[in-house]
């Protein structure tokens, strides 16, 4: 699933950082919704994880890859092209 995703952001999101970002948060998200599903969590608890606790995780995570790519934005830029 990791490979599919890395397939597909760098075919059709490589250069747009908020993009990035984005795709951060909501693969961030998705991982979460699995885990819990597969944990066995209970209604109650899913939800709030769901609604609450996960999309301020996903939110903070896609700000910190926002940032890394904003201060390294030169390195990631290195083509190979000749």
């Amino acid at each position: 699933m990791g490979a599919a995703a890395s397939w597909l952001k760098a075919v059709f999101f490589a250069d747009n950082m908020l993009v990035n970002a984005a795709f951060v948060a909501v693969a961030l998200w998705v991982r979460d919704l699995i885990l819990l599903l597969a944990s066995g969590t209970g209604q109650g608890r899913l939800l709030l994880e769901l609604t609450l606790n996960s999309p301020l995780q996903a939110l903070s995570t896609a700000v910190f890859a926002l940032l890394v790519l904003a201060a390294f934005r030169e390195w990631f830029a290195i083509r190979l092209d000749t």
